[in-house]
């Protein structure tokens, strides 16, 4: 027979218990988020609303013993786009850029993708703009390009110590690393490439905020300037330099074997080669050293006169 008692309800002390549990992970992830990753997810929502624009800091210049100067630099811009590698421009946006930096798509579109040494660093787009461009885009006003400094590496005496002092060139793609970025001057030969951690400096940054759509919104409150780089002071006297020079330019030299006895003589050409080098013996100082065939140091590298083979 059937009991017509009617059940005993249930005790509501297993879904308090799954109710309390549920709470209590929601509670331990709260505090996680709050807490633990507080800092974490601060610097993420931070990184996705600034863009780091490095400023790049003046090498340093060298002078000979009596302060002329022998190397120093000048203001000089570039071109750069905010937008990260996987939205390239394209349709009218990539017109619009095309007909402003006077570039054919391929070539703004392969500066777009290989110009940046970083994803959240602008590309460099146009390396060295000349006063023109940079007036251009300025009024332009577009929110995705920026104008960055970009230092020039300047020789006053053009040719003169060219050996000595070297030259400088863009960085290579592996020589890349936390010091050097796309675009940064690098000393190759001579002393601006055995000075080079002396002479480079160290680069400052600031920041650029942008919305969801990589849109320019203002610069940050925060910045960073460059240090410049030490400056030489070289023991050489320019004054007796140039005389050593004058006087390579002016004489010939040909080894004997250089002239075969069964063709006529041919007198050869002033400066063809050689080297003068003039030391005080008691001190070591090296007051002037030339050697010929030169070369000007202004128009050696990637950002070299194109006018110049």
């Amino acid at each position: 027979m059937n009991d017509p008692r009617p059940a005993p309800p249930r005790s509501p002390l297993g879904s308090q218990i799954v109710v309390g549990l549920l709470l209590a992970l929601l509670a331990v992830k709260v505090v996680d988020l709050q807490v633990t990753q507080a800092r974490e997810l601060a610097a993420a929502s931070e990184q996705n609303r600034l863009r780091r624009v490095r400023i790049p800091s003046p090498r340093g210049e060298i002078y000979d013993r009596r302060g002329e100067v022998l190397a120093t630099n000048e203001a000089a811009y570039a071109v750069g786009i905010l937008s990260p590698p996987d939205r390239p421009p394209e349709g009218a946006a990539l017109r619009r850029l095309c007909d402003l930096l006077g570039l054919d798509p391929a070539a703004l579109l392969d500066r777009f993708e290989n110009g940046r040494s970083y994803p959240y660093e602008p590309a460099i787009l146009v390396p060295d703009a000349d006063s023109a461009l940079v007036t251009r885009v300025a009024e332009a006003d577009l929110d995705e390009l920026v104008i960055l400094d970009r230092p020039r590496r300047v020789y006053p005496q053009g040719e003169t110590l060219c050996h000595v002092l070297g030259y400088t060139d863009e960085v290579r793609p592996e020589e890349l690393s936390a010091r050097y970025r796309m675009g940064d001057l690098i000393g190759r030969k001579g002393l601006e490439a055995s000075y080079e951690p002396e002479l480079a400096g160290r680069p400052g940054v600031r920041y650029i905020e942008v919305n969801a759509l990589e849109r320019r919104m203002g610069a940050a409150s925060r910045a960073t300037p460059p240090q410049p780089g030490n400056s030489l002071v070289l023991s050489i006297d320019l004054g007796l330099q140039r005389r050593a020079e004058a006087i390579l330019d002016t004489l010939t030299y040909r080894r004997p074997y250089d002239w075969p006895g069964d063709r006529p003589w041919v007198e050869p050409e002033p400066g063809l080669r050689g080297s003068i080098i003039v030391m005080d013996s008691n001190t070591g100082e090296i007051y002037a050293l030339a050697a010929r065939p030169g070369y000007d140091p202004n128009r050696v590298g990637v950002r070299a006169d194109p006018d110049y083979c």
